[in-house]
């Protein structure tokens, strides 16, 4: 063995690493110690390697710190010039599973190792899982440095630094299977952050309950514990180095043997606690998860119980209960203030996850605001082009109108072309009821606008309501949906009145006027079987205003005159009219109780229309004239009287 080979101190936080390293500063040998080489303050301060000897006091008091002979990174800021470009954010915590030497940092150690004004020795907190990888790249010795899982967890407490360091290296790499398996079961979340400090800030404000906390420690310890006992040189408990003068003579030889020498432990002393059923529970739930997560990740059965045996053979001998001192209240005092912690680390982690799903949801807010706005947006503009249609619509409303008065005029000076007209009449009734059922559909359209504006409207009341209780910063999205609000009143007046014109229209003298076209065509279709019921409720209806036009006619002799001249001149419609008559003729006899005009006694020929032979004629006969007078309909014998 090289006296100058290098000598690497592989932990997790809070084992005793830095009594370790100023043991190894103040030895009589020629140790030339770096600590922590990988520490993120040392890559922020590549550009500025002063920050490095500038040290807090209270901060070494309150991590329970040694006190130490120079500062912690000094030998590193000594040699920053030539060692510090050789470090990169990889190395700190993406390679802390050892995946390949370059992420391991075996380029930045070897300049440490090149640069060092002695033997060089690296204690490193973020080696623990490559300690396989930096062996083989860079030789020397490497020791394992370990303490009981409970009191180092408890020791995390000191500062939250270290749990947000374990949340940091499940942010950074992959890892092995059973990291997988551990982020699924602890509900992991992703920063998605690019830089060290910035993954630090998501996790400080996301901290785990105490549960999950103990949870990602104790696979790490687990994990760390094999890799340190399957590739290191020296197992280094500093529980038992504490509490036995014999292991301290037994680490001494190990070390002697890899000629490291002039240590003293007689100093050494790691705190321990004495813990209670409920905690002992606690910490036993916990680690059996954990055993079920490393056997789902790969393990076996027998690493596991070899971690957990090597464990068993270095618990430490906890203080005992008899003594000068009350030692039950004082453990029930400890394990209270030990939950307290727990409950704290608990309801902290809640309220931050509270606190970041608040965050999130007032971003998704802000989003779905804009879009509300995008929508507004877009619904104004189809009331700018409905609005624009119904105009359009209007102007063809009118063009409609004034064909239907040039085809009234038309008829009042053309009787002689009723049947043109009529054609023209029924091609504009067509007409009419397409704008119709179109000026329907458009104001069923403006009615689905107006239920769109009013969902929209609700929306943005939710919207309001929901803003109300985020942060100050919404404030100004509540101006913006305030000044929606005015635009969406100003369109609801705008659709009222274009309902206001439509039931202007529905109102008109031209519509009512045309009402008996509109229900002369629906006739016409329920003819063709659209309508059957429409039908025989429109023929009544027709039977009925035909009794009343004939009932006026045959009381006014120059008017029946007028229409005898003018139907003598049509001789099919005469006959249709003589047909309609006598049937009509026939159910007013039938019916006397409906009869909606009377033909005079003393005018009406009883042949015409014999009682008996109603019920069996189907279909009046066309009689010509001056033939069979005595059969001749009601109408004709009074026309040709």
């Amino acid at each position: 063995m090289m006296l100058d080979s290098p000598v690497f101190i592989h932990s997790l936080f809070r084992s005793g690493s830095t009594y370790i390293f100023n043991t190894f500063r103040n030895a009589k040998s020629d140790f030339w110690c770096y600590q922590e080489p990988l520490h993120e303050f040392i890559l922020s301060s590549r550009e500025t390697p002063q920050n490095l000897i500038i040290e807090s006091d209270a901060l070494l008091t309150a991590l329970r710190h040694p006190k130490m002979s120079a500062p912690h990174f000094q030998e590193v800021y000594e040699v920053a010039e030539s060692c510090l470009s050789h470090l990169s954010a990889d190395m700190c915590y993406a390679g802390y599973f050892g995946e390949d030497s370059v992420t391991s940092g075996a380029p930045y150690f070897s300049s440490l190792i090149e640069a060092a004004k002695g033997r060089p020795v690296i204690e490193e907190c973020r080696t623990a899982l490559r300690i396989g990888t930096l062996k083989k790249a860079l030789g020397g010795t490497h020791i394992y440095l370990w303490r009981n899982p409970w009191d180092q967890w408890w020791s995390y407490k000191t500062f939250p630094y270290f749990t947000h360091a374990n949340q940091v290296i499940l942010d950074s790499c992959t890892g092995p299977q059973a990291i997988g398996i551990l982020k699924d079961a602890i509900s992991f979340t992703s920063s998605n952050k690019t830089t060290i400090a910035e993954q630090f800030e998501f996790f400080y404000q996301r901290p785990l309950p105490a549960s999950e906390s103990y949870l990602l420690f104790y696979v790490l310890w687990c994990m760390a514990l094999r890799e340190g006992h399957s590739a290191g040189d020296i197992l280094l408990n500093i529980d038992r180095l504490s509490e036995s003068s014999e292991y301290r003579r037994e680490i001494s030889a190990q070390l002697q043997q890899h000629n490291i020498t002039g240590l003293d432990f007689s100093d050494c002393r790691s705190p321990r606690a004495v813990y209670d059923k409920e905690e002992i529970q606690f910490f036993e739930e916990i680690e059996a998860r954990a055993a079920a997560i490393l056997l789902a990740g790969g393990w076996t059965q027998s690493e596991l119980d070899e971690v957990l045996a090597l464990r068993k053979r270095f618990t430490p001998v906890h203080q005992s209960n008899s003594g000068k001192v009350d030692s039950s209240n004082s453990l029930r005092d400890a394990s209270r203030a030990r939950q307290l912690v727990m409950r704290y680390e608990n309801s902290q982690s809640e309220l931050a996850h509270q606190l970041a799903a608040k965050h999130c949801e007032a971003s998704g807010l802000l989003s779905e605001n804009e879009h509300l706005s995008q929508i507004l947006s877009s619904r104004e503009a189809e009331l700018a082009d409905l609005k624009l249609e119904l105009q359009a619509e209007q102007g063809k409303q009118g063009l409609l109108e004034a064909s239907l008065e040039e085809a009234r005029e038309s008829q009042r000076k053309s009787n002689g072309a009723i049947s043109n007209l009529q054609d023209t009449v029924t091609i504009a009734e067509h007409a009419l009821e397409r704008q119709r059922t179109e000026l329907e559909d458009l104001k069923q359209e403006l009615q689905n606008r107006h239920d769109r504006l009013e969902l929209l409207e609700q929306e943005r009341e939710e919207v309001l309501e929901s803003l109300s209780t985020s942060n100050s910063t919404i404030t100004d999205l509540q101006n913006a949906i305030t000044l929606v609000e005015h635009a969406l009143k100003e369109r609801t007046v705008e659709l009222a009145a274009a309902n206001n014109q439509l039931d202007d229209i529905m109102n008109s003298k031209s519509w009512r006027i045309t009402k008996p076209l509109r229900l002369g065509s629906r006739a016409v279709r329920a003819i063709s079987g659209k309508d059957s019921e429409f039908l025989v409720h429109t023929k009544r209806k027709i039977k009925s205003r035909c009794a009343a036009f004939l009932k006026f006619i045959l009381q006014n002799p120059e008017l029946k005159r007028i229409v005898s001249v003018r139907l003598a001149r049509h001789p099919r419609l005469k006959a249709k009219i003589k047909r309609v008559v006598w049937a009509l003729d026939r159910r007013l006899r039938n019916s006397p109780q409906d009869q909606q005009f009377d033909i005079p006694q003393e005018k009406f020929n009883p042949a015409s229309a014999p009682i008996n032979s109603v019920a069996t004629q189907s279909a009046p006969v066309r009689k010509e004239a001056g033939i069979n007078q005595d059969q001749k309909s009601p109408l004709e014998s009074y026309f040709y009287s």
